[in-house]
């Protein structure tokens, strides 16, 4: 689908261990700017209020670990 949509392929992340490692993984992507990611080694539920969020939001602010700073994605 990303070499459709993008002419290049997406990058894989794999989930994390908890639904926070997941978070954190997942805000790296988007700082990265990738409009798509591979979500790969689900072992188990995958769930989590930003998941949700990317899901089927189309603006996000998510918390950069560290800091209050939320950058508008």
């Amino acid at each position: 689908m990303a070499a459709v949509a993008l002419g290049t392929k997406c990058p894989v992340t794999a989930a994390g261990k908890d639904e926070e490692e997941t978070e954190k993984r997942l805000t790296a992507r988007m700082l990265q700017g990738n409009p798509i990611v591979n979500l790969d080694n689900v072992n188990g539920t995958l769930s989590g209020d930003l998941l949700c969020q990317v899901a089927t939001q189309t603006i996000i602010t998510p918390r950069i670990l560290r800091t209050s700073y939320r950058p508008r994605m």
